[in-house]
């Protein structure tokens, strides 16, 4: 949501979803002269659930309006979750990560390997 001000911050202009909906209201206004000078400028206060965000200068530059960032809120710390993180691992210990073999998966695979090396043998 965002609140709406004059330059002075005497005169509340009204408040929107967001700003996106308000052009069409301040160009009205701007004709009813309740936003002098050359380029119109206006207080743009941003909230966030209630929460004022940031505070920005609207400029109306041609037909669009440009912000300046006047004020910003501190974010938050975010919230640490209670299972760490993984290591990082270097990426030599990256490379040498194998695919674990039991005892019984090798016996097994040398078991088909001597069956096949057998069958080529009777086969010359």
């Amino acid at each position: 949501m965002v609140e709406i001000f004059n330059i002075t911050r005497t005169q509340f202009l009204g408040r929107f979803p967001h700003f996106k909906d308000a052009p069409a209201e301040l160009e009205r206004q701007r004709q009813m002269g309740k936003l002098p000078g050359e380029t119109p400028s206006v207080l743009v206060y941003s909230y966030k659930t209630g929460e004022l965000q940031r505070i920005s200068r609207a400029d109306l530059c041609g037909t669009k309006w440009r912000f300046t960032e006047l004020w910003t809120a501190p974010k938050k710390p975010a919230a640490r979750s209670a299972v760490p993180t993984r290591l990082r691992q270097t990426p030599a210990e990256k490379f040498r990560r194998t695919k674990k073999w039991n005892d019984q998966c090798r016996r097994d695979i040398g078991e088909i390997f001597t069956i096949a090396q057998r069958q080529a043998w009777r086969r010359l």
